[in-house]
C-alpha cells in the first residue's frame, strides 16, 4: 500500500496543506446587518476564550443582494 500511495503521488502530485485558519472554527449564520453587530460577536467570543478564525458575512453585506 504505501509503495502504491507513493507512485500514485508521483503522478498525480501531494495536496498542499491547508492555511490554519481553516482549520479552525468559523462563524456563519444567515447575516449580520452591521458591523457594529460583528465586532460584538467577535467581542463576546474573544471575552468567553471561543477560538474563532473567520466569521462570514452573508447576503445583507451586498448592495441589493447583489
Amino acid at each position: 500500500m504505501k509503495q502504491t500511495l507513493s507512485q500514485y503521488s508521483n503522478l498525480t502530485g501531494t495536496t498542499p496543506i491547508p492555511p490554519k485558519w481553516s482549520l479552525g472554527y468559523h462563524q456563519s449564520r444567515y447575516s449580520y446587518e452591521t458591523e457594529t453587530e460583528v465586532r460584538e460577536l467577535a467581542a463576546a467570543f474573544k471575552e468567553k476564550e471561543i477560538p474563532l478564525d473567520a466569521i462570514y458575512l452573508d447576503i445583507h453585506y451586498m448592495d441589493g443582494y447583489r
